[in-house]
């Protein structure tokens, strides 16, 4: 039996923040797609060379849960636009259960934060943005990114600056 072909793609490693801790893995999104897109298409994503908040060896593979996902911090190699949104920039905070998102929300004309959130189940871009995290057990982190990926769901409430 002959191996499956492979669709091309681009590996995209990533930190993830998970409702277990921080994990570290690469994404494989499709050439000609995004990794917003990706996100929105399935409830686990296909992650490899993975390391889990408890340490250990890395896996090979491992299939994360879309709804365990609070947010993803993505390598250099991703071309993540926080402007692909909308055209224009309102400074939010997102609070979320174990820390807060600060930064740039960008969104189409008129609307405003609170309408394009309420009862949205989907990945936001926050772009420009400093995140806090602050695990039981673990030193808090705060660290300054180009964009992080947040999932609306996990988010506890967003204020506008």
């Amino acid at each position: 039996m002959g191996d499956a072909p492979q669709t091309p793609h681009t590996q995209v490693t990533s930190r993830i923040y998970t409702t277990s801790g921080w994990v570290v893995g690469s994404f494989h999104v499709p050439t000609g797609e995004t990794l917003c897109g990706l996100l929105e298409k399935s409830k686990f994503f296909t992650l490899t060379d993975v390391t889990l908040p408890q340490g250990g060896e890395p896996l090979a593979f491992f299939a994360l849960a879309r709804t365990a996902t609070v947010l993803i911090i993505p390598g250099e190699g991703a071309a993540i636009d926080p402007r692909s949104q909308g055209d224009t920039k309102r400074q939010v905070s997102c609070l979320l259960e174990h820390g807060v998102v600060m930064g740039a929300l960008y969104l189409p004309g008129e609307v405003r934060v609170s309408d394009h959130l309420v009862g949205s189940d989907r990945f936001f871009v926050v772009g420009d943005c400093t995140v806090g995290i602050d695990t039981t057990g673990r030193p808090a982190s705060v660290e300054a990114t180009h964009a992080a990926i947040i999932n609306a769901r996990r988010v506890v409430g967003v204020a506008e600056m």
